[in-house]
């Protein structure tokens, strides 16, 4: 279903509202929400629904950014950062909320003559207060309470960049070390941006890497005592419950692979769906499996599929689907003018809306309101 900018189409089972700018939001009597996509082709804007998989709801994640770069898309882009910023402040306040929830319980239980504490009680409801505030507020870190410590959780998995390269003079060990150096610098970065993000004194941000490829959890830091950090990668998913997770960009091929085998697209979909809203950061590989489709990386004929066993032919990702945690949108990463009639010719083919996200460029995506955004606007097959 394609149609121009700012017209409103009413159809049998769906409402589609279109915009002026690049904010886009879907409504779906059938799903919970659907990303569409906006091409600018001669400086026309066009709008495009999938319809596909129309009996199957496809979840959209409570809170993401999808990137190209990191460098790029978020450190000198001022509306990525403020989502980012919104995104933990409601995810640290949720958590707020989750222990004074418990701790009313526990009062009503150990004093079940007097009821429940009231000053949690008190203290409860205004964690509540400011969480529907968390939208509202211009800044949203007024929300949080300045005078008690703030510990921020950040995942880091950078599985796509432990792909082994065959055309390098390295040897795979080699390979491994430089890897993983370089992640720890990568995520140096992201720690320091966090910091900017919640600039308060009490601020600790607790940062540990996780590999899909083998479950191992690695290079914590933000404490002194290994204590506070997960054990294994099923405990980092699953327990730890970080504010953030961050899948760093590399061969998809591999990243997929590492999800698929260690069953992590089950923990990620929890994560990112579940009532904690938690935010999820992907950039470029991490951005195309948080699509609908894998082919994407395909496209450019620069990631190498021969890493994964079985599946070592381009021919063998035709119809490999996502994590679809955009609904029906699958994801273009690294976008420019010279791919232009690659990506028309090759999303004709996948019949689905394709997003293309330049290097500068970051997709801002609020599930809990069937929003999304591109900053300083996207390209988009259609």
């Amino acid at each position: 279903m394609i149609t121009r900018r700012g017209e409103m189409l009413l159809g049998l089972n769906w409402i589609l509202l279109l915009y002026p700018t690049t904010e886009f939001q879907v409504a779906h009597s059938r799903c919970i929400g659907r990303l569409f996509s906006t091409v600018h082709d001669d400086d026309t804007n066009h709008n495009q629904l999938s319809n596909n998989d129309q009996d199957r709801p496809l979840p959209w994640m409570n809170c993401g950014v999808l990137i190209s770069s990191f460098s790029d898309g978020v450190m000198p882009n001022e509306d990525a950062q403020i989502f980012l910023q919104r995104g933990l402040v409601n995810a640290l306040l949720l958590e707020e909320r989750h222990r004074l929830e418990h701790a009313v319980k526990a009062s009503a239980i150990q004093s079940p003559c007097c009821g429940p504490d009231v000053t949690v009680l008190d203290r409860l409801q205004d964690v509540d207060r400011r969480i529907e505030q968390v939208e509202k507020y211009a800044t949203p870190l007024d929300l949080l309470n300045a005078h008690e410590p703030v510990s921020i959780r950040l995942l880091y998995i950078p599985t796509a960049m432990y792909a082994i390269r065959s055309n390098s003079e390295n040897t795979p060990g080699k390979q491994r070390q430089r890897a993983r150096a370089d992640g720890k610098k990568r995520r140096t970065r992201i720690v320091d941006v966090l910091k900017e993000l919640i600039p308060t004194e009490n601020t600790t941000i607790l940062a540990a890497t996780l590999d899909f490829d083998d479950g191992s959890v690695k290079q914590t830091e933000g404490a002194a005592s290994q204590a506070v950090f997960p054990q294994s990668g099923k405990d980092a998913m699953r327990d730890w419950e970080p504010h953030i997770i961050y899948v760093e960009g590399g061969n998809t091929f591999w990243l997929y692979h590492c999800i698929e085998k260690g069953h992590w697209n089950e923990d990620l979909v929890r994560y990112c769906t579940g009532p904690r809203q938690g935010v999820y950061c992907g950039s470029s590989a991490g951005a195309i499996v948080a699509g609908a489709s894998i082919e994407t990386a395909c496209w450019k004929g620069l990631d190498d599929p021969t890493v994964v066993p079985g599946r070592n032919g381009y021919k063998d990702w035709k119809n490999v689907t996502g994590l679809r945690l955009v609904g029906a949108t699958s994801i273009f990463p690294h976008m420019e003018d010279r791919w232009a009639d690659t990506v028309r010719e090759k999303q004709e083919k996948l019949r689905e809306p394709v997003l293309c996200l330049r290097d500068d460029e970051a997709l801002c995506v609020s599930g809990h309101k069937q929003l999304a955004y591109v900053t300083k606007g996207a390209q988009i097959a259609s």
